[in-house]
């Protein structure tokens, strides 16, 4: 998997960063992306990033783009706080999934799905 140029991504890359929050809109920043990476397909996807294998959305030979976050996400709609999610675009939408605990609104916390296997590749950081 080749790795995303952090100050020049390729069009493609840049929309799918844009599709997961990276724009002017939501002021994500670039800091909070561990890895990024294009996968040949969402069938794959699990190999690259703690995923329960539940995801139907993934289904598909298309090729999808992964980024995974490191820090607190916290969702001004829910007012959850997600741990390392992960955000995968396809078709020009970022879906968000919880690779990490998540802290509801009440204060509780939630654990994801645990993953029957672990990944066996990491994504790609982002190049200079």
């Amino acid at each position: 998997m080749e790795a995303v140029s952090r100050s020049s991504p390729q069009p493609a890359a840049q929309r799918a960063l844009e599709a997961c929050g990276f724009n002017d809109f939501q002021q994500r920043p670039l800091s909070m992306v561990a890895g990024m990476g294009k996968a040949p397909s969402g069938y794959v996807a699990r190999e690259y990033a703690p995923l329960s294998g539940n995801e139907p959305e993934l289904m598909t030979e298309d090729p999808v783009w992964m980024i995974q976050l490191s820090g607190e996400m916290p969702d001004p709609f829910s007012g959850e706080v997600s741990i390392d999610p992960l955000c995968i675009s396809i078709d020009g939408e970022g879906l968000f999934y919880s690779t990490g605990d998540i802290t509801l609104s009440d204060g509780t916390m939630y654990t994801p799905q645990p993953v029957p296997a672990p990944p066996r590749y990491s994504l790609p950081s982002l190049a200079p």
